[in-house]
């Protein structure tokens, strides 16, 4: 298992992530990553996925605390993937 860690600080978000808005209400300078979707949310919308339950949203705070590698990277991929997704059902 890969025991390196990334520190996250509250300016940098995730790595290579462009657009900085909550996934789920459009709020501006998201806090949260919800790990498992792959999407950056705000507060609000945490309680929520908090709410929902770990088997649906699995929440990580992006100033606080440690990113494993492999979280850091699964995160980005399914970011890249909902955005693209959105991209093709706008166009």
């Amino acid at each position: 298992m890969d025991t390196s860690a990334v520190v996250l600080s509250p300016t940098a978000h995730v790595p290579c992530v462009e657009i900085v808005q909550c996934a789920d209400c459009g709020a501006d300078d998201p806090q949260w990553a919800s790990i498992n979707r792959g999407v950056l949310i705000c507060n609000d919308c945490c309680s929520v996925h908090r709410n929902l339950g770990r088997q649906y949203s699995q929440v990580r705070s992006l100033n606080r605390g440690m990113w494993d590698t492999p979280q850091l990277e699964l995160v980005k991929l399914l970011h890249k993937w909902f955005f693209l997704i959105v991209l093709i059902v706008v166009e």
